[in-house]
């Protein structure tokens, strides 16, 4: 709803851009935001926050939450961000299957014995580098994402 809200208003030549955040938490971080509106320049500098769900405009005073986060200046921009969040979230998913593999061998690991110790190193030698590659994948994700954000 955003991206058509955002196509009319650049349609009537209004300066316009699509902002994500949390209309229900104060100080929330990238990743609680959970809802996406757009912003209307009314005049310069001066932005109404246009509720494309419910379909009202919120002021400022009404909700300052709506004036708060981040934005983008095209539907092409919020598009590959949604893109980038899901496969953040895939890999997040995938990140913490590895780290509890990991966790469960050096569980395993510090309760053996010293020829099983010998045996568990190879393979816990593996999952190490396997949470190392899962965790340089979210940073490189992340990057992106945040390359793609104004705030």
């Amino acid at each position: 709803m955003a991206n058509d809200v955002w196509n009319m208003l650049k349609t009537k030549g209004i300066n316009a851009k699509i902002q994500i955040g949390n209309v229900d938490k104060d100080n929330a971080t990238l990743f609680e935001s959970n809802h996406a509106w757009v912003l209307a320049e009314i005049s310069a500098d001066k932005w109404l926050a246009l509720e494309t769900t419910g379909g009202y405009l919120v002021s400022f005073e009404d909700n300052p939450r709506y004036y708060r986060g981040w934005y983008f200046y095209t539907p092409k921009q919020f598009k590959k961000y949604l893109q980038l969040l899901t496969q953040y979230n895939d890999l997040l998913s995938k990140y913490n299957d590895a780290q509890t593999q990991c966790d469960q061998l050096l569980s395993q690991y510090n309760q053996a014995d010293n020829i099983k110790k010998g045996g568990l190193v190879f393979d816990l030698s593996r999952e190490l580098v396997e949470c190392n590659q899962r965790l340089k994948d979210l940073r490189e994700v992340i990057s992106k994402m945040t390359a793609l954000l104004t705030y």
